[in-house]
């Protein structure tokens, strides 16, 4: 990890963060009840084209997953 082999560090535009956050929301947290934290969490894996999603929050998996990534 520390040679980056891993991961890297990718910047994100807030107001593009902050928009696909609120699709999701408005999408999934009135009938699921989705946490910000989870909400922002998934925005940004699907913003950087991730295709899975690491996570031990069930909730924040359950959100991935509903938006087509695939949970591990």
């Amino acid at each position: 990890m520390a040679a980056g082999v891993h991961f890297r560090e990718v910047a994100l535009a807030p107001g593009t963060l902050v928009q696909r956050a609120g699709e999701l929301s408005l999408r999934h947290t009135a009938s699921h009840g989705f946490r910000a934290y989870d909400v922002a969490h998934v925005a940004s894996a699907l913003l950087l084209g991730c295709d899975a999603f690491w996570s031990f929050d069930a909730k924040a998996s359950q959100l991935a997953k509903r938006e087509g990534l695939k949970t591990l």
